[in-house]
């Protein structure tokens, strides 16, 4: 087995990172959108961002001011295989982060209309 699959699921062996991650298989998200839907600081989301980004599991792209996180399509096969476990696990907590982020029903503290064009 490689290596790298093993950072992988060490990565995805904390219960926070598997709520960024299922949050992350609906759509991209700001961290802003993390901390109002998970309840943690900005500064716990963005180690557990680094954390996943490291071993190739998430990627960001700029916008503007922010940065947005998603899934990275271009994780091996193997990764791959267990987000797809991931997304058929369901539980009431990772059920009420969907729906929060589904229905926006979170403060998020970014601006609004305030994107660089």
């Amino acid at each position: 087995m490689d290596c790298s699959f093993i950072q992988v699921m060490k990565a995805l062996g904390e219960c926070k990172r598997l709520r960024i991650i299922k949050l992350l298989q609906e759509r991209k998200c700001c961290v802003c959108e993390l901390v109002g839907i998970l309840g943690l600081s900005y500064a716990t989301i963005s180690g557990h961002l680094k954390k996943m980004k490291a071993v190739g599991l998430i990627i960001e792209e700029k916008s503007s001011y922010w940065t947005y996180y998603e899934l990275n399509p271009e994780m091996p096969a193997q990764s791959q295989a267990l987000l797809t476990i991931i997304d058929e696990m369901e539980c009431d907590t990772c059920r009420e982060d969907r729906e929060k982020l589904l229905n926006k029903a979170f403060v998020c503290d970014r601006p609004v209309g305030k994107e660089k064009a």
